[in-house]
């Protein structure tokens, strides 16, 4: 499950000291309509929650973001959200929104999801800045999903927190060699195939022999 209360929360979850759940969703809303007013605690709640989208004005405002604009939101999300994310947190929240998305089963492999950098599901774990990762899923969710599933949204991002804190890691795309996904590396490949052909000779070699030596004691 993806939305933007699951992705404010798990900010939320690892957020610096001081930093209250109205200014962090308003910071948010703001990476898209600069004049977002501050909300108030019930408003960011609701959203943070998800038991509430966003006020229609912002959701005009999304409407006149256009790709030409993803650079400024995602520089945006870099010198404004990121920040208030603790250091030795920022990769928590990086593992934990991957491993939402990729388990996300009501998004195909081949959806756009990074719209800073126009990355699929499929490759979202090779996005690394992860300035542009929340940016890029933040927008995806923005134009994408509605954020009301009935209040879960915190209580899914502590459960994913949670398994990554416990050791568990969003899966990693196997890179392809020479254009194709191979299980054996180039070196395990030619060691295989030398083996396979050392083989091939010894048996055409007893072969020989065999012959040689049946003709040989023939009668």
């Amino acid at each position: 499950m993806i939305c933007i209360g699951c992705i404010i929360s798990v900010v939320y979850e690892c957020k610096i000291h001081g930093i209250t759940q109205p200014k962090l969703v308003t910071t948010f809303l703001r990476s898209i309509d600069k004049k977002c007013d501050d909300l108030s605690d019930e408003a960011a709640s609701n959203i943070a929650r998800g038991s509430k989208n966003p006020s229609g004005y912002l959701m005009e405002a999304l409407g006149e973001c256009t790709s030409d604009s993803y650079p400024e939101i995602a520089d945006f999300f870099r010198h404004q959200v990121v920040v208030l994310i603790k250091e030795n947190e920022r990769v928590t929240v990086k593992d934990t929104i991957l491993l939402m998305l990729q388990e996300a089963e009501e998004i195909a492999d081949d959806t756009t999801v990074g719209l800073i950098n126009g990355i699929k599901k499929s490759d979202i774990d090779q996005e690394d800045d992860l300035a542009d990762l929340l940016a890029g899923i933040f927008l995806y969710a923005l134009k994408n999903t509605k954020n009301n599933i009935d209040g879960k949204a915190k209580g899914i991002a502590k459960e994913y927190i949670s398994r990554v804190k416990a050791g568990e890691k969003p899966s990693k795309k196997k890179k392809a060699i020479g254009g194709q996904n191979n299980m054996k590396s180039e070196p395990e490949q030619s060691v295989s195939d030398y083996r396979t052909r050392e083989v091939e000779l010894m048996e055409e070699r007893i072969e020989q022999e065999s012959i040689v030596f049946c003709r040989k004691y023939d009668s």
